[in-house]
């Protein structure tokens, strides 16, 4: 064989090995799937990272976020998230293809269990843990400030006393951070200390810090009693959120924490199971009227409740020019209506299908005072949608009216046993309109067996329908409370995939 002969042979190994290597990688690392949309097109991507990944059917449902999508200032994508099994937590950095995935382990004890993460404008990132104990001791709670490679800034333990942040247990509960011109903001629902009736109570809460030096700047108390979820996004001066409340008060409030300024008003409330007996709850000394109006021939309600059920999903809320866009999911009646409190049966049998919803509220919302704590104020509210008025009788027997204003619902699902609105992720685009991704699942409980259908819609600053609502792929998934990310022009939504041990990437490029 001569010696060109043995370099062209050599040459066409070496090529040979290079095309299947790259054909392996791609087919390994990228997948593109047919979802061509008005708004663009969708692709699949999954990067493989040899770790035990937040699942998709296993922990996409949880209350608790599981990636932490953030945009570095060189306009990369940097994921922190923590692993299921060794309980590391890891970030993970991606090129601007959104590939080539590097990883940073961050230095804390396999006990710490992540809960909130954010970066700044220098990409030092922020991130917030908990360790809980099986006795009655306080949760320790750890918030951080790293370096771009993971190196400890700061790390300093939170004072979880009734004085401070008052945290017994952080429970499983949604926390986040964001973090903005040096003022990092805390939000996250708690456990409290026992209170001096020796019960511990739990809210949600939100803390400003100074960013620099991770110390309290402000502590703005309670957000919600009884808050089940929540919602954070970074305004055009200060923090917007969203937090889901049973009773103190009722419904979705909105807050604005603008320096040490906090404004917060009710935007949507709900209905309410009342209690099965004249007795009251566990040994209360009143007797109970019967609640006539919304008894049947078969079971009796009476004028007292203590109902933790919320009968609703927080979406996002989007800063527009003229108020603020509070995106959701509720439980209408066939008119519409959700203080319906017949609409709720003995054992919590769901009568009504979960809907997609909207209601949007002027900017200076904060200074229109309500009637009544749990009454949605008319002067407030910019869409023109429904109008009711309802209440619940509490704990002691005392009436407690509700309102609801300029509710929207985009979608009309009929049945709650075939389809319900879940996962609901919101993003405002380039040209001002809002973009919903969300899931129709048939049951509200039933996630760990069941895929749900993932669904598009977009709308205007104002509430109308621009792109109805579209059938994404079925390979389209969405966790429950994790956020989506717009950057360089693209939509990015994230889970993962525990068998193959791939973080899974939906991105949308848009037209």
């Amino acid at each position: 064989m001569s010696r060109f002969t043995n370099y062209l042979f050599a040459f066409l190994i070496i090529f040979f090995i290079k095309i299947n290597v790259s054909t392996i990688l791609f087919a390994q690392n990228t997948k593109i799937v047919a979802n061509q949309t008005s708004l663009g097109n969708w692709q699949k991507v999954e990067l493989a990272l040899n770790a035990n990944v937040p699942d998709l059917i296993k922990n996409g449902q949880r209350t608790r976020r599981q990636f932490y999508p953030m945009k570095s200032q060189a306009g990369m994508l940097d994921v922190m998230w923590q692993d299921t099994q060794n309980k590391k937590i890891i970030i993970t950095s991606l090129d601007k293809s959104l590939q080539n995935p590097q990883t940073v382990t961050l230095k804390t004890s396999p006990n710490e269990i992540l809960f909130g993460a954010t970066n700044d404008e220098k990409d030092n990132f922020y991130f917030i843990t908990h360790q809980t104990f099986q006795d009655d001791k306080n949760d320790i709670v750890i918030l951080y400030k790293t370096d771009k490679k993971g190196n400890i800034i700061i790390k300093k333990n939170q004072k979880t006393d009734k004085q401070n942040l008052n945290i017994w247990k952080a429970g499983n509960y949604a926390g986040d951070l964001k973090c903005k011109n040096g003022n990092l903001y805390l939000v996250m629902a708690r456990t409290m200390n026992k209170s001096n009736d020796g019960l511990n109570h739990q809210g949600g809460i939100a803390v400003l810090y100074d960013a620099n030096t991770l110390e309290v700047t402000r502590n703005f108390g309670q957000t919600s009693g009884h808050s089940f979820d929540n919602y954070a996004t970074l305004g055009e001066d200060g923090l917007v959120l969203i937090d889901l409340g049973d009773n103190y008060p009722r419904g979705i409030h909105l807050h604005t924490l603008k320096g040490k300024d906090r404004k917060s008003r009710i935007v949507y409330t709900f209905k309410t199971q009342h209690g099965q007996n004249s007795e009251g709850y566990s040994g209360t000394a009143n007797k109970f009227a019967k609640y006539n109006e919304i008894s049947t021939p078969t079971k009796s309600f009476y004028k007292w409740s203590n109902d933790n059920g919320v009968y609703t999903e927080l979406g996002g809320v989007v800063e527009v020019n003229d108020g603020y866009m509070v995106i959701f999911a509720g439980e209408p009646d066939a008119n519409g209506k959700s203080i319906n409190n017949a609409r709720i049966s003995d054992n919590y049998e769901q009568k009504d299908a979960r809907n997609l919803g909207i209601v949007k509220v002027k900017k200076d919302f904060g200074e229109i005072s309500p009637k009544n704590w749990n009454e949605v104020p008319k002067e407030m509210v910019l869409t023109k949608g429904v109008s009711e008025k309802g209440g619940f009788y509490d704990f002691g027997g005392s009436w407690n009216v509700q309102g609801n204003e300029g509710v929207i619902w985009l979608t009309n699902l009929k049945t709650p046993k075939t389809a319900n609105v879940r996962n609901i992720k919101t993003q405002r685009l380039p040209n001002g309109n809002i973009l919903i991704l969300y899931a129709i699942q048939k049951t509200l409980y039933e996630w760990e067996t069941e895929k749900p259908s993932v669904q598009m819609m977009c709308i205007d600053t104002n509430g109308k329908v621009i792109i109805p609502q579209t059938t994404l792929s079925g390979e389209m998934g969405l966790n429950r409370r994790d956020e989506i990310i717009m950057l360089n022009n693209q939509i990015i939504s994230i889970h993962g995939n525990s068998e193959t041990k791939k973080m899974v990437l939906h991105i949308l490029d848009l037209k």
